[in-house]
């Protein structure tokens, strides 16, 4: 009994570990979705789908590319499901949004 306590342990600190984003992930994930916000036509709607979040940082650490959904309601009130893409950037030390394409599904 308690070797399976201790592997079910193990793996949700395997879990945690692994699927926590890095500070940089973090702060490029949310400056990317600061600018999806501003795209939205219904902003206060919106609703980030977390586990859709793809943070890839290239090996220089300079450059990131972001993509994840969004439910959003747009201008007919109906809430659609957009997907978005982004590239992030390091200039000067800090993180800037380059681009950001939203795409409705």
């Amino acid at each position: 009994m308690k070797k399976i306590i201790l592997i079910l342990i193990l793996n949700v600190l395997a879990f945690l570990i692994l699927g926590c984003l890095s500070p940089s992930e973090y702060r490029v994930k949310s400056l990317t979705q600061e600018k999806v916000l501003e795209q939205l036509r219904s902003p206060s709607t919106a609703k980030f789908i977390d586990e859709n979040i793809d943070v890839k940082i290239d090996d220089n650490g300079n450059r990131a590319y972001v993509s994840g959904e969004v439910d959003a309601q747009n201008a007919f009130g109906t809430t659609v499901r957009s997907k978005y893409y982004s590239v992030v950037v390091k200039e000067n030390g800090s993180w800037v949004v380059g681009t950001v394409q939203i795409v409705a599904r």
